[in-house]
């Protein structure tokens, strides 16, 4: 997968971070269970 130009998509990283983040609180979440 071609990465798209920031300009072109400028909530590109924020997706990502997000769903870096979500995983983190999943990954947490079934650790404590």
């Amino acid at each position: 997968m071609a990465t798209p130009p920031d300009s072109a998509t400028p909530w590109a990283k924020h997706i990502q971070t997000i769903t870096e983040m979500i995983t983190n609180i999943k990954g947490k979440l079934i650790h404590e269970k």
